[in-house]
């Protein structure tokens, strides 16, 4: 036999598993819209019809990352309150076993807080299922190790605690994998469980008031096209809808934007710009500065709901030059942060503030595209606390 002939009986030991890691990483690269069954053949070393020999659909590559991550927070969760032991210990594997699954997962971990909703229906609804069953697990422990705390105020902690995670991504590889699982530890305790916390919540926030309609078609379409983003995703938006919102003819959508995703940049540009003046000149300096800093980003996350929503998750489908643009502003912001935060706390490395930044502000990001909770000054006060105590955490 030739080494040709050789070389073609090479094959991978399970080609299924190499078609779901291939998906899995360019899911994570460039969005699920931005992907076709051609990449992934390729990813995986086969051809595009011969991936429907291991999967029966591209919805498939979705579905199984996201179903694995869902059920491994479960599991984990579920065996750390069988065990029966004391509430601290229970409360002290629940985080750790948590943190270890994202930190383990990152790319799960930003496929499910991204693409969640374009999970096939019936397996979203078991999902969020199970997600609650687990936010109820952890629910029980922490009101179990704080007498007086509420079980709305715990859930809040508990899901906040758990927007800390969608930082892994952005982190996975910037430490070793021990001091990362040790800081993130860390901080989910200090936001589930942190001295000073809310111990009640609101039963009903107050949902947003009707936003004034606007006079500028282009204002219009800007808000309407943020919403419509954030509510089915911008692959899944078309001109002729962006118009109809509005009451104009899809075409019409031209005279204000050459292309549609010109309306997407300028919605993440002016994102950019209110996140940007957070760091205007205060009259505090050190913890005072950092409060007030962080009340400004909590208020302008909680009132632009719509627009962190899609900055949060739509960035990948921006042109390669406008995507450089947000990602190289987004970059500055998170750099005055991290300066802002060694200002307070100078004994910390540069590596782990900026840990301690990008889980924090993704965790604020997390409250504000839930709609479990409307925009009062009762919840932005309560986000703001546990934000700091975030960045103050025990690393």
């Amino acid at each position: 036999m030739g080494a040709g002939a050789k070389a073609a009986s090479v094959r991978p030991k399970d080609r299924r598993a190499a078609v779901l890691s291939g998906a899995l990483d360019l899911f994570a690269e460039r969005g699920f819209d931005q992907v076709t069954i051609t990449d992934i053949g390729e990813s995986a070393g086969v051809s595009a019809g011969a991936v429907y020999r291991h999967i029966s659909s591209k919805q498939e590559l979705l579905d199984y990352p996201i179903r694995e991550i869902v059920i491994a927070g479960f599991t984990t969760s579920l065996l750390a309150v069988e065990r029966g032991r004391s509430p601290d210990l229970t409360v002290a594997e629940l985080i750790s076993s948590m943190v270890t699954v994202a930190v383990d997962h990152p790319k799960e971990v930003l496929l499910w807080h991204r693409e969640a909703r374009r999970v096939n229906r019936d397996l979203r609804n078991d999902l969020i299922g199970l997600r609650s069953r687990t936010v109820q697990y952890w629910v029980d422990v922490v009101v179990a190790c704080e007498p007086g705390l509420t079980a709305d105020a715990a859930e809040f902690r508990v899901r906040a605690s758990w927007g800390l995670l969608n930082c892994t991504p952005l982190v996975h590889g910037t430490v070793l994998r021990v001091r990362l699982v040790d800081t993130l530890v860390s901080v989910v305790r200090a936001v589930t469980l942190g001295p000073g916390l809310v111990k009640t919540m609101p039963r009903s926030p107050v949902p947003f008031e009707p936003v004034p309609e606007l006079e500028s078609r282009r204002e219009q379409l800007l808000q309407h096209g943020a919403r419509l983003f954030r509510e089915r995703g911008y692959s899944q938006v078309g001109v002729d809808e962006l118009g109809e919102a509005l009451g104009i003819r899809g075409p019409s959508f031209y005279l204000w934007f050459p292309k549609k995703s010109d309306l997407l940049f300028e919605i993440l540009e002016r994102v950019a710009d209110k996140f940007d003046s957070v760091h205007a000149p205060t009259d505090g300096v050190g913890k005072e500065r950092l409060q007030t800093l962080m009340t400004r980003y909590v208020a302008l996350a909680m009132q632009n709901r719509d627009d962190i929503a899609v900055h949060a998750v739509e960035r990948q489908h921006l042109p390669p030059d406008q995507r450089k643009i947000i990602e190289h502003r987004r970059q500055q912001r998170i750099s005055e942060w991290v300066s802002e935060l060694r200002g307070v706390r100078p004994n910390v490395p540069d590596a782990i503030a900026k840990i301690l930044v990008l889980a924090t502000l993704e965790m604020v990001m997390a409250v504000a595209r839930s709609k479990r909770y409307g925009a009062t000054p009762d919840i932005e006060e309560a986000l703001t606390g546990i934000a700091l105590a975030a960045l103050m955490s025990d690393v």
